[in-house]
Formats: C-alpha cells, structure tokens, sequence
C-alpha cells in the first residue's frame, strides 16, 4: 500500500506555500521512481476520490483539485485530468530517479 508522501515540502522554504498542483515537484529531495503498479493504484485512488466527488454533487474544480491533490501526495509527478457530467479523464506520470 501507498503511502502520502511530502509532495509539497521544498528544502529552505520559507513561505511554507505549496507549489502548484500541476507543476512538478522542483524540492531537492530526490523520490523514487514509482512502478508501474504503484501507479496504477494512484491513479486508480485518485479516479475513485474523483468519482464519489462528482456523484455527491462537487463542481468540477474540486472534482480536478481533489484528484491532483490526491494522486500528487501519493508520489505522482503530474496529474492531467478532464472532468466532464458524464466522464472524467486522467494521465499521469511518476517519479524520475535523480
């Protein structure tokens, strides 16, 4: 199982602002490249979060923030999602090794 990770903490931060959802992680502490099953189990955590979102009557923001968020503090590098009323669409990519 998958655990959050310090996605948003960069090294000598002083504002102790995140970076934004869709920009890679630029903190100099190096991740470990996520495997192909890991992966999977982020953006399948994320896609379900999405869904529950959308069922329960989110607007589509949320819908999009919750999944980054989620699929970010999981390991994910980037996560691109589309969210439509009727379907919600997602790449993803994971960590590069230093």
């Amino acid at each position: 199982m998958l655990r959050p990770s310090n996605a948003g903490a960069t090294a000598g931060s002083t504002t102790g602002r995140k970076p934004c959802a869709n920009q890679p992680n630029t903190g100099t502490t190096a991740r470990a490249a996520l495997s192909h099953a890991e992966l999977t189990e982020v953006v399948d955590l994320a896609l379900w979060a999405a869904q529950l979102c959308m069922q329960y009557g989110a607007e589509r923001q949320r819908v999009e923030e919750t999944a980054q968020y989620l699929g970010r503090a999981m390991g994910s590098d980037r996560m691109d999602i589309f969210v439509s009323f009727s379907s919600i669409i997602m790449s993803t990519t994971g960590s590069r090794p230093s």
